[in-house]
C-alpha cells in the first residue's frame, strides 16, 4: 500500500490549481475596468444634467451676473439663482426678492468636485471649464473628481450663448 501522491498527480493538480488562479485573476481584472467605465457613465451623466440646469437657468435668465470665476448669478422672471464654486463644490441657492442678497439654502452639486474649475464670459456666452479662462473653448476642459478617489474625468467644457 502505497502512501502520498505521485510526481504526476502533483504536476496535474498544480496545473489545474494555476488555471484556477488565472481565470480569477482575469475575471478580478474585468471586474475592475468595468468600475472605471461605471465610474465614468456617471461622471458623463453629472456632466450632461448640470449643462441642462445651468443652460435652462441662463437661458430663463433676463439678466447675467458673472461676478467672480467662482460666482454666477442669474436674475429671472420672480427669482434669482445663484451658482458659487467652493473649494470645488458647486452650490446653487434660488430665492425671491432682490438678487444683489443672496438667500435661500444651498443646493451642493454632488458627488463630483470641480477642483479647478471657473465661469468665464467667452465668445458671447457663459462657460465653466477650468481656469485660467483662456481665449476660446479650442482646447479647454472641465475637470470632476469624485471625493473619495483620486481618479478624476476631463470633458468638455460647459458653455451657454447668451441670447
Amino acid at each position: 500500500m502505497q502512501r502520498g501522491f505521485s510526481l504526476v498527480e502533483m504536476a496535474v493538480a498544480l496545473a489545474i490549481a494555476g488555471l484556477l488562479v488565472l481565470a480569477a485573476g482575469s475575471l478580478l481584472a474585468w471586474g475592475g475596468s468595468s468600475l472605471q467605465e461605471a465610474e465614468l457613465l456617471e461622471a458623463q451623466v453629472f456632466h450632461t444634467d448640470l449643462r441642462e440646469r445651468l443652460g435652462k437657468d441662463i437661458r430663463m435668465a433676463r439678466q447675467v451676473a458673472l461676478l467672480t470665476p467662482t460666482e454666477l448669478r442669474l436674475a429671472q422672471p420672480g427669482a434669482c439663482v445663484q451658482y458659487l464654486l467652493l473649494a470645488g463644490t458647486l452650490q446653487e441657492r434660488r430665492w425671491s426678492g432682490s438678487c444683489s442678497l443672496p438667500g435661500g439654502s444651498p443646493l451642493t452639486w454632488e458627488p463630483f468636485r470641480l477642483p479647478t474649475a471657473g465661469f468665464c464670459a467667452l465668445g458671447g456666452g457663459i462657460a465653466l471649464l477650468d481656469t485660467p479662462c483662456p481665449g476660446s473653448l479650442m482646447g479647454s476642459q472641465l475637470g470632476l473628481q469624485q471625493p473619495a478617489s483620486p481618479q478624476s474625468y476631463s470633458l468638455p467644457p460647459l458653455f451657454v450663448r447668451l441670447r
